[in-house]
């Protein structure tokens, strides 16, 4: 029989043994010749006033000595651009070596009567073109909605952030939404929506390497230098805090473990467990005995409970008694808990174990206890092991105390004058009961600092003197000594 012959161009390819059906060269060839493959993801949903973060993927790294640039724009479906979501073009840029970019759009408040009820609005990000490459999937839908579903933790970057902040910032979230599982009252303050809790997350020269590396709080400052606690005036939950990261340190390799350590203060696990001692007027919760002595303990009721399933008869669950003004008190007892990711020292590997999400559970967020990592305490010779990185410094986590001069900020419907600074774009509401006007100090800024000193020399940290102004010195006696 006579067949025609195979054009030459058509050569690379094989007839199959089934009539009508043909083998097609590699999928290599077919998929660009080698070339990376580029593809763009969205969330499912985002609520507004947050980021949604878009991610440009390649399916390999890009080679050593070359670059890849992939352009990009958003595109409006049922939301409009720049009123529900920040318009954007621009490019990204790949390197040796990187296969993935974060691209943060920000989406936009709206008035506060039309916030109370807006609907979900969907938009998209394209890739337009690339340098190089394949463009497999150019396009990723997302929809702002005003509240998700469960504990939604939303973040903000407010001025350049690194892409490994920014994953690790994403990470750190992802991990606590994890283990809290209930949906807590949102709160709308100018337009704002928050669903559960937001982060704003950003990079400032601090001190250098190796000193701070980061600090975070369940605060807000504003641009007259207003500092806020951002807590709900129904609960003890915390419903936003800020995260500042040392542009020094942002390469540090453990900076997911930073992240996931200082969103739980932001949160409110030590932050909030001795307000009533910094304000009377704040409600007691009973939460730490024994704070002005050499053996401060928490004694709150699921955390205890969970620890005396490891230590059966426990009177309290033990907190750190040195360190300093903000170490002190407001994490777990290193001698006795080791690496535990509550802990005030920096650890290899940092475990959230089920006395933390006790700790939670004690503030009001619910919790999946099946969640939590896994967990020992450790023998008492091997307790202060993570005290050196990988670097042979020996690392101190300080938390600087909540400062009896910030307000209060609940969910009422007054509203703080001063705009939001760079710290944080949201717009917070003070309780008119408990707001005061005072000229903040620092350290107030933050309520945790990373100290790190050489082996054999004396911590280099911050004292209750100098973290404590004079009217709080005395309400905490020997508090930090």
């Amino acid at each position: 029989m006579y067949r025609k012959p195979t054009p030459k161009s058509r050569r690379n390819r094989t007839t199959s043994a089934v009539p009508g059906i043909e083998k097609l060269e590699s999928r290599q060839l077919m998929a660009g010749d080698g070339l990376p493959l580029i593809s763009v993801t969205a969330p499912t949903q985002v609520s507004r006033t947050s980021d949604a973060d878009f991610w440009i993927r390649l399916d390999r790294p890009v080679a050593a000595g070359e670059t890849l640039e992939v352009k990009y724009t958003t595109r409006a479906i049922g939301a409009i651009a720049n009123r529900d979501f920040q318009w954007t073009t621009a490019t990204a840029h790949f390197v040796e070596g990187e296969s993935s970019k974060v691209i943060n759009i920000a989406t936009l408040p709206l008035p506060a009567a039309a916030a109370k009820s807006a609907k979900p609005a969907t938009f998209a990000l394209d890739i337009t073109s690339a340098s190089s490459g394949k463009i497999v999937q150019k396009t990723a839908v997302t929809n702002i909605v005003k509240e998700a579903a469960g504990f939604q933790i939303d973040i903000s970057f407010s001025g350049n952030v690194s892409d490994k902040t920014k994953v690790a910032a994403r990470e750190a979230a992802d991990k606590w939404q994890n283990v809290i599982t209930g949906d807590l009252p949102a709160v709308v303050i100018d337009g704002e929506y928050i669903d559960d809790f937001k982060l704003v997350v950003r990079e400032e020269a601090v001190d250098g390497l190796y000193n701070a590396l980061a600090y975070a709080g369940p605060t807000r400052t504003y641009s007259n230098g207003q500092q806020l606690i951002q807590k709900r005036g129904s609960s003890n939950t915390s419903y936003g805090g800020t995260a500042v990261v040392d542009i020094a340190d942002r390469d540090n390799e453990q900076i997911k473990d930073i992240m996931v350590h200082e969103l739980g203060h932001a949160l409110g696990v030590g932050p909030f467990w001795t307000l009533e001692y910094i304000r009377s007027s704040f409600k007691p919760l009973g939460l730490v005995k024994n704070l002005t002595t050499d053996s401060p303990i928490y004694v709150g009721r699921y955390a205890l409970a969970e620890y005396r399933k490891l230590v059966p008869g426990a009177v309290g669950v033990p907190l750190e008694s040195g360190g300093g003004g903000g170490t002190r008190a407001a994490h777990w007892s290193e001698a006795v808990f080791g690496n535990e990711l509550m802990t005030g020292y920096l650890s290899s590997t940092m475990p959230l174990s089920r006395v933390t999400l006790g700790a939670l559970q004690d503030l009001g967020y619910s919790v999946n206890y099946a969640k939590a990592d896994p967990f020992a305490l450790p023998k008492p010779t091997t307790a202060a092991a993570g005290l050196t990185t990988s670097n042979g410094l020996s690392t101190r986590l300080v938390d600087f105390p909540l400062s009896a001069g910030m307000n209060f900020a609940g969910s009422s419907t007054t509203t703080v004058s001063g705009s939001p600074s760079a710290a944080g774009s949201t717009t917070t509401t003070p309780t008119a009961t408990t707001q005061q006007t005072v000229t903040p100090s620092r350290p107030a800024t933050g309520t945790r600092q990373f100290v790190i000193v050489r082996p054999g020399q004396a911590p280099v940290m911050s004292t209750a003197q100098t973290t404590l102004r004079p009217s709080q010195a005395a309400g905490f006696a020997a508090y930090g000594s």
